[in-house]
């Protein structure tokens, strides 16, 4: 399992998103087709994922991570990405 994997199978991230399934949040794929083509992505995600995030897709906030390091913030971002299809 690579380290993005390790660290979003040990968060509470799988209690609101799924690879493919809208639970609470959007599911992985979903972000991935959004932000294909973004530049810059992977720092952006980083920072939604450690700083939390509102209105971005739908109602209900993403509270922040701040214990995770930018940097294991950043491999969570490339396994998401990573979830096309």
């Amino acid at each position: 399992m690579a380290s993005g994997e390790q660290l979003v199978a040990g968060s509470d991230c799988l209690s609101c998103h799924s690879e493919h399934d809208r639970i609470v949040g959007p599911a992985w794929s979903e972000i991935a087709r959004r932000y294909a083509s973004s530049s810059g992505v992977v720092e952006q995600l980083a920072d939604t994922i450690r700083a939390g995030s509102s209105g971005a897709w739908g109602q209900v906030a993403m509270p922040p991570h701040p214990d995770l390091t930018q940097s294991q913030a950043a491999e969570m971002a490339r396994f998401i990405l990573a979830q096309k299809d």
